[in-house]
């Protein structure tokens, strides 16, 4: 298995080439090369960032939203477009592009965490934790939960906490910051 990364303009591009002989290397190379692109190459998945539209006056805030499993991240434009121009306030989207269009809980505390920090270095302002907000469409939403109590809350559409387990034992009501179901 031969992996090829190319850095020009600051995008990443994997290029796997695998030779499958069933008489020396098998499935083996390919499994492990597809699950070391998953873990290490998640983190390097792009974004949609989209500006607050133009008249909004306030304290800045932003929407984080992770789509939905085998949902390209551009077809939740249009919903967030609606969002942006609803709220009084200028609110930046920021929408997670992954792999395969299937959202992944690792790294993603890191990867939030360095897209804010991005996004802060082009403004004034700093946007505070509490002015982020993190959202997710269904597996998108339940990766969103996990980490959604550092920040200012979280909406889930057509998602859940712990719908199949004990309701007694969800972790719904543990959960502090404000959530829009």
């Amino acid at each position: 298995v031969n992996l090829v990364i190319n850095f020009q303009h600051n995008l990443w591009e994997i290029i796997m080439i695998t030779k499958i002989s069933t008489s020396s290397c098998g499935l083996r190379p390919l499994l492990a090369s597809l699950i070391f692109c998953l873990f290490f190459f998640e983190g390097y998945s792009s974004e949609l960032v989209v500006r607050p539209p133009d008249g909004k006056v306030g304290k800045e805030q932003v929407l984080i939203f992770l789509p939905g499993a085998r949902v390209p991240a551009e077809n939740y434009q249009d919903l967030l477009s609606k969002i942006q121009n609803e709220v009084n306030r200028p609110l930046w989207t920021i929408t997670l592009k992954f792999l395969g269009d299937v959202p992944q809980p690792l790294r993603l505390k890191s990867r939030v965490e360095r897209v804010i920090k991005n996004l802060n270095k082009n403004l004034d302002s700093k946007i505070l934790q509490e002015d982020i907000w993190l959202s997710g469409h269904s597996l998108g939403g339940i990766n969103a939960r996990r980490i959604a109590s550092e920040y200012g809350g979280l909406i889930l559409l057509s998602s859940y906490f712990d719908r199949l387990g004990d309701r007694n034992k969800s972790d719904f009501p543990k959960f502090e910051r404000p959530v829009l179901l």
